[in-house]
């Protein structure tokens, strides 16, 4: 099934002509898109930590392509560039709060909503970090963190608190002993008001994770 599955997703990537942004891109060095996408504004809670602003036209396509076609390239390019902004940010954390060898958690689907879509978009990015880590500076655990419970789409939400609200009991740590005296980062693509990566930092904390740092591609 996993191989009909890659080759169904190989098909359908030659047969859809890529879009102009997504060209551009892939075309771009690392190091060269990282200059030219602005940084995310700072979120108040210090634990929040978004890499680039979403206000930027390469982010949305790139978000929108991960999200919703799983598309491998792009989240291995933005994969990598989360990987450098984590190896400068885990380096300080280290020094100052014993943030060391962290586990990399993604932001779990429920079995539903994996079903519709294929994959999950989150653990793509989680793999591309790993991908270039190679276990030295970090840890991948990806099913630690379950989704229990269907919720609407965060977009159609108003407030921050409605948000909240539709997450309460969403997630379960599904295993304890695993979480218990790790610091994590918990990766997600976007950060919005931040209602998801709130719940299931709870959920981690209150199954004894030590610190829970929520990072995201964008916001």
């Amino acid at each position: 099934m996993a191989i009909l599955k890659r080759f169904f997703e190989l098909f359908v990537d030659n047969l859809l002509p890529e879009e102009p942004t997504v060209k551009k891109i892939l075309q771009t060095e690392a190091s060269e898109l990282s200059r030219r996408i602005a940084g995310a504004k700072q979120i108040e809670q210090k634990y929040f930590r978004p890499i680039f602003s979403y206000q930027n036209e390469m982010i949305k396509t790139a978000v929108w392509e991960i999200k919703y076609r799983g598309h491998r390239e792009l989240a291995k390019k933005f994969g990598g560039l989360i990987y450098d902004h984590l190896l400068e940010q885990v380096a300080e954390d280290a020094v100052f709060s014993n943030f060391k060898k962290p586990l990399i958690v993604p932001i779990p689907i429920t079995s539903k909503r994996r079903r519709e879509r294929g994959f999950n978009q989150t653990e793509r990015l989680a793999e591309a970090i790993i991908e270039k880590d190679q276990n030295t500076n970090f840890e991948y655990l990806k099913d630690c963190l379950v989704k229990i419970k269907e919720t609407p789409s965060q977009a159609r939400s108003t407030s921050r608190s409605e948000r909240l609200r539709n997450l309460a009991n969403s997630f379960e740590a599904k295993d304890p002993e695993k979480i218990r005296g790790r610091n994590i980062i918990l990766l997600d693509d976007v950060i919005t008001t931040g209602a998801t990566m709130s719940e299931a930092r709870k959920t981690l904390l209150g199954a004894g994770a030590k610190k829970v740092l929520c990072v995201s591609l964008a916001h």
